[in-house]
This record gives C-alpha cells, structure tokens and sequence, in this order.
C-alpha cells in the first residue's frame, strides 16, 4: 500500500506542475497577445496621422503656403521614423505571441 500512496503522490506533484507550468504559458500568452493588440492600435493610429499630415501639407502646397506645408511634412517625416520603430515591436509582439502559441 505505501508503494501505490508514493506513486499516486508522484503523480499529483507532476500534474500540480503541469497544471502550474500550463497557467505560466496561459498569462505568458495572454500578455503577448496584449502587447501585439496595444502595438497594432499603434501602428494604425501612426499610419492615420501621417496619412492626415500628408494631406494637409498637400493643401497648403496648393494654397501657397509653403512654409506651413513644411512644417507638416517635418511632422509626418518624424511619425514615420517613430511608425518605423513601432511597427518592429509590432512584428516582435507578433512572433513571439506565434511562438508562445497564439
């Protein structure tokens, strides 16, 4: 009897940490997937505001405003450098939710 006791005791100790290193993954997981939505809303909002940017420079282009067009085109330069950066976060949020098991 105190064979089978041990062995049964074995065997709960290794599904407690089964159980244990399966909850790990699921908050691992569910924080990837987290970070890759709050990054992708990144990257869009990014790519909206240099879209608006470009078109308000094209309008003071047009109504001669050269300066001011300038200045937006500055703008929209500096949120493409910052898109760039996001969207390489982006793609590491992405594989490592793939690589978790998302």
């Amino acid at each position: 009897m105190g064979l089978f006791s041990g062995k049964r005791n074995k065997e709960l100790e290794d599904f407690n940490n089964t159980n244990e290193e399966y909850g790990k993954i699921e908050q691992d997981l569910a924080r990837a997937k987290a970070d890759e939505k709050r990054l992708k809303v990144k990257v869009d909002e990014l790519r909206d505001e240099i879209s608006r940017l470009a078109g308000y420079a094209e309008k003071k282009v047009a109504a001669g405003a050269e300066e001011e067009a300038k200045e937006f085109i500055r703008q929209k330069l500096d949120l493409e450098e910052k898109l760039e950066k996001v969207n390489a976060e982006y793609e590491a949020a992405k594989e490592m939710t793939r690589q978790i098991g998302g």
